[in-house]
């Protein structure tokens, strides 16, 4: 949870200077940690969580353990979309909304598409009594068993 919060204060950081939240993909060989990593180098352990049993490099460049990822859910325009960017005047409430959270060895997004189901795609719930942990556009981190809609929109 603390390389989760750590994570999160980056993104938030990044937000407070840039005016938005980083975007999930800019090219084959930029992500959204691309993005923080004047805040969190991006070979630093805290990219990495100690419960994720398969610690799989990341395919753009293999020196990278990656066991979050970012939250990719689009319920109504890109510009409440991670994948894309989001404004961080567009997020009404940054304490409500999950921005990164425990996702599939070595991949960079979690959620996706308009559909909210049970379980989360790509969400690992990896942790005791099947729970995963996230982390808010605030920077603060929580651990969850399940989540709402509401949880992992940013149009709302």
């Amino acid at each position: 949870m603390s390389n989760l919060h750590q994570v999160g204060l980056a993104d938030h950081y990044y937000a407070m200077q840039s005016g938005w939240y980083p975007r999930a993909w800019w090219s084959s060989e930029k992500r959204w940690m691309d993005a923080i990593k004047p805040f969190v180098p991006k070979k630093s352990d805290v990219y990495r969580c100690p419960c994720d049993p398969l610690q799989i490099a990341v395919t753009w460049d293999p020196t990278i353990i990656l066991s979050y990822g970012i939250n990719t859910f689009n319920f109504v325009t890109a510009e409440t979309c991670f994948w894309y960017g989001v404004k961080m005047d567009r997020i009404r409430r940054p304490p409500g909304v999950i921005i990164f959270g425990d996702c599939t060895p070595g991949k960079y997004y979690c959620g996706g598409g308009s559909d909210y189901v049970e379980p989360i795609p790509d969400v690992d719930y990896r942790h005791r009594d099947k729970s995963f942990s996230v982390v808010f556009c605030d920077g603060h981190a929580q651990s969850l068993r399940k989540s709402k809609r509401l949880d992992w929109d940013a149009s709302q």
